[in-house]
Parts: structure tokens; C-alpha cells; sequence
């Protein structure tokens, strides 16, 4: 176990190893817990609750990576309603 200790205004340092990270920072009965996180936008989030949607996405990706597929053409102002009405969807199913 190794062990640190604070300087004067209560800081610790890490090391370099945990450099430029977040952490969520858990204080229990005078133990301290650090969890690394990342934070996803609230707009971003229904992607990672809709699993379907996220496959679906990681499969586009890939395929983009091997040259796969054909560029679609759309619709800015239909495309921005269907998100729309997507974000609404998720919001009412995962309240």
C-alpha cells in the first residue's frame, strides 16, 4: 500500500498517471473514494439506453472504418423532427 500525503491547502497529488482525469469523489465515514468517470451530455444519453440504437451505431461506424455502405442523402428538416420526436420518446420511457 502506498501511502500520500495532502500539502498545505489540502491537495494530493496522484502522479502522472492520473493526469487531466475526472473522478466522481465518494467521502464516507473519513474514507475517500475515487471513481474515474466520464460525463455524457443529457442530449447524448438516450443513445446509451436505447441499446438497439447504440448497435446500430457501432455497426455504421465500423463499416465507415472498412469503406462499407453508400452516402445517404436526407432531409435536414424531416431528420431534425424524426429527432425530435426520438428525444421525446426516450425522455417519457425512461422517467
Amino acid at each position: 500500500m502506498k501511502t500520500y500525503t495532502t500539502d498545505a491547502s489540502g491537495r494530493l497529488c496522484l502522479g502522472k498517471e492520473f493526469a487531466n482525469k475526472m473522478f466522481s469523489l465518494n467521502v464516507k465515514e473519513g474514507n475517500i473514494e475515487l471513481i474515474p468517470v466520464q460525463v455524457i451530455p443529457e442530449k447524448e444519453a438516450w443513445l446509451y439506453k436505447n441499446q438497439d440504437a447504440l448497435t446500430a451505431v457501432r455497426q455504421g461506424l465500423e463499416q465507415a472504418k472498412q469503406g462499407k455502405g453508400q452516402p445517404l442523402s436526407f432531409n435536414l428538416e424531416e431528420d431534425e423532427a424524426w429527432l425530435e420526436e426520438t428525444e421525446k420518446q426516450s425522455k417519457r420511457t425512461h422517467k
